[in-house]
């Protein structure tokens, strides 16, 4: 039987991560409790159909073998619980879920997303839950002043909206580790300085900032990813008759998987703090300056390895260490909390953003609805504008989650917002996400003067589109050259039927 410091160090193992392979001990050692499990209990105990999706290592199956001892008892044999749903045909689980409901019966099911999506467009014309299902999975989300209707016979819980980078789970799960090695007097020395280190509260705060920064940006990771990434923290990766490294450049070193590259892009050493930086280089540093002191530290003045171990240290331990990463130091993340801020004018935010695309140094007053016409893949030459929609006639919709998922998923994290017309539905809107920012911002011109990214171009486009019947026409027709940046305009009467230059 494995102690319970190899649990934490093999949990960087993908393969020994899936609840699959863990015996119901070692689920009950890892297991993070969240308003997740309060809301599959609530379901079960209610009769409902409660389905459990996302992705994979969201930890679906770990949930519902957790939590299943609390089930009524009507609901704890095979038929009722299905804890891994994507290995059943299809026809088994429509027939489950249909039986359910029309028995009015409970049922818990934990099934892949992509899977239950596939399913429920296949039988959507003639299974009215199916339909519903499928709307649910593709709009999860409310926006403005839209409230969830109906109460749903089936309860859906998509852990894809869960934020496991959040201070209450990766807190917790970080408590949980560090208990099982202390635990463990067989620990290696190594990782039991590492959790010594890691119980520093100063230090768990600076980690859950790193991770809760991560958490900000939109990015999602599966429960299996942020216990893999706080075991590699710990134990490094190492066998067990090895010494793990420093927990400080565990963190940025050579972990593999999409949370330690996030992670990466946020190494120390990579964000300039240029005081920090020379006293650190030079050691001039005093233990005053720090909040965690290690007198065996390796110090060398003009040591780049040195420099580098220790400015992944400092971003944990040091007294100015929390200034290291700081997410208002990201032009995509500025630009994206403008647009969710909805006390400062974040339509003028949006209007900026897509103004500035097509033509840097345009106002943020009105939307410009742009046009253009392109016959080859040359890049675009000319646009043409006699539509404006004003900066009060649109609205930001920041995604929401109905009450009864709020109550799950309370550390949600919406990675979008919607731009559209007050009298269009936000549905009809312009979805956007840090990637389009991104692209809106730094554009596309290494092909030569016109060209914008194009992705970008047709997402806004298509809106432009959408908006046009809520726009005023203009008398006057604007014509911008993107190879020179030169706006002219001219006006066209259409009741004469001829143009003429404005104010000529």
């Amino acid at each position: 039987m494995a102690g319970s410091a190899e649990i934490v160090r093999t949990l960087y193992k993908s393969i020994t991560s899936c609840s699959d392979h863990h015996t119901d001990r070692v689920i009950k050692q890892i297991h993070i409790p969240t308003p997740v499990d309060d809301a599959i209990v609530l379901g079960a105990n209610k009769n409902k159909v409660v389905i459990v999706t996302g992705n994979p290592g969201d930890g679906k199956t770990h949930l519902i073998r957790r939590v299943r001892d609390q089930f009524p008892k009507s609901l704890r044999h095979d038929d009722a619980v299905k804890t891994d749903a994507n290995e059943l045909e299809d026809a088994d689980i429509v027939e489950a879920i249909g039986s359910a409901l029309e028995k009015r019966r409970g049922l818990i099911l934990a099934i892949n997303e992509g899977i239950l999506l596939e399913i429920c467009e296949k039988h959507r014309e003639r299974l009215p839950w199916a339909a519903e299902l499928a709307d649910r999975i593709l709009r999860p989300f409310i926006y403005g002043e839209d409230t969830a209707t109906g109460r749903p016979k089936i309860v859906l819980l998509d852990l894809n909206l869960r934020n496991c980078l959040g201070p209450t789970v990766a807190g917790a799960a970080l408590e949980k580790l560090l208990d099982l090695v202390e635990d463990d007097e067989d620990s290696s020395s190594s990782m039991a300085e590492n959790a010594k280190r890691l119980r520093h509260p100063v230090v768990q705060e600076r980690v859950l900032h790193l991770l809760g920064s991560i958490g900000q940006t939109g990015f999602h990771a599966t429960m299996r990813e942020l216990l893999g990434f706080l075991s590699y923290l710990i134990a490094g990766g190492v066998e067990a008759d090895q010494e793990s490294p420093h927990y400080a450049q565990n963190a940025f070193g050579l972990g593999q998987g999409a949370l330690f590259d996030r992670v990466r892009e946020l190494d120390p050493v990579r964000m300039p703090m240029p005081f920090l930086d020379d006293a650190l280089w030079n050691c001039t540093d005093t233990p005053a300056d720090w909040e965690v002191t290690d007198p065996g530290e390796y110090r060398q003045p003009d040591d780049r390895d040195a420099f580098i171990s220790r400015k992944r240290r400092a971003l944990f331990e040091h007294r100015k260490g929390r200034d290291i990463i700081r997410l208002d130091q990201h032009a995509v993340e500025r630009e994206f909390t403008k647009l969710k801020n909805s006390s400062h004018s974040p339509e003028q935010a949006a209007i900026h953003l897509i103004n500035n695309f097509f033509k840097p140094g345009a106002t943020a007053e009105s939307l410009i609805l742009w046009t253009y016409h392109q016959y080859s893949v040359r890049p675009i030459r000319h646009l043409v504008s006699r539509q404006a929609v004003r900066a009060q006639d649109l609205r930001v919709a920041v995604p929401r989650l109905p009450e009864a998922l709020a109550k799950a998923f309370r550390d949600f994290q919406p990675d979008h917002v919607v731009l559209h017309h007050k009298d269009m539905s936000p549905a009809e809107g312009l979805v956007i996400d840090r990637r389009l920012v991104r692209m809106l911002k730094e554009g596309d011109r290494s092909m030569g003067l016109g060209s914008r990214n194009l992705e970008a171009q047709k997402k806004v486009a298509g809106f432009f589109d959408r908006l046009a019947r809520h726009a005023s026409d203009q008398q006057v027709v604007s014509i911008l050259r993107l190879d020179s940046g030169i706006e002219n305009q001219i006006g066209v009467d259409l009741v004469s039927k001829n143009y003429f230059i404005p104010g000529g």
